[in-house]
């Protein structure tokens, strides 16, 4: 029965959300301009959809809230200097959600969830980037970012839990389209991802299976890699 999903039911969800956002053209002599964001959300959700055994099987739960709050910022600096921050704080639980599922082969034993964290959701995600157009590498933009992903549970029962974690990375990459003839034009990017070699969690596998009493939960971020992007685009003659 793998991939059959007989216990879902329609999702019904109602959202509010509220925000803003505004941008400045060059209020001072350095600072060439700049734009923010900022918007609160709240949604609740009936028939939440939840796997179970891995993924194997989903099904919908009781009721969920979801609430957050969202922010970013963009800046031009005079230099050929760009910063950009972002931000994401989650609050997202059940608030209602009763399954028999944890309990195979017991016919009228439940598990009452009401009250825990939605699962797969961080608690908080942060990110930045610092960007450099040098003068002295016409059409080269150098680019470090560096992303925070916190904590979240990958059971409904919120006991399995994926640590928080860290990155960074280096780019290299061409602002603009190099004609290489032919009516032909490339673009090129270098970067290395994980820059200082973090162990961290990619991803994980939400209410998953136990393999010798341990969940089998985890998949391991790479370490510090290489990633070079090569595109080759027709140019259109003007």
């Amino acid at each position: 029965m793998t991939g059959i999903s007989p216990l879902l039911a329609p999702i019904r969800s109602t959202t509010v959300e509220v925000g803003f956002r505004h941008s400045v053209a060059a209020p001072t002599g350095w600072l060439l301009g700049m734009s923010y964001d900022l918007a609160a959300y709240q949604t609740k959700v009936r028939n939440e959809v939840v796997p179970y055994r891995g993924g194997r099987f989903y099904f919908t739960a009781g009721r969920a809230q979801r609430r957050g709050l969202e922010a970013s910022a963009q800046a031009a600096f005079t230099g050929g200097v760009g910063v950009s921050v972002s931000a994401a704080l989650q609050d997202h639980q059940y608030t209602q959600y009763v399954v028999d599922s944890v309990h195979y082969g017991k016919p009228g034993a439940s598990a009452n969830y009401s009250g825990n964290n939605v699962v797969g959701v961080p608690r908080a995600l942060l990110g930045g980037e610092l960007r450099l157009d040098p003068a002295f590498l016409p059409g080269v933009r150098v680019a470090f970012g560096a992303q925070h992903v916190g904590d979240y549970f990958a059971d409904d029962a919120n006991r399995v839990v994926v640590p928080s974690s860290v990155t960074a990375s280096l780019s290299v990459a061409t602002r603009e389209v190099i004609a290489i003839g032919g009516g032909l034009g490339l673009r090129g990017s270098a970067t290395v991802a994980n820059l200082f070699d973090r162990t961290n969690v990619a991803s994980a596998f939400l209410n998953p299976d136990l393999v010798g009493g341990q969940p089998a939960a985890f998949e391991p971020g790479l370490p510090r890699h290489l990633i070079i992007g090569v595109s080759v685009e027709w140019l259109r003659e003007k």
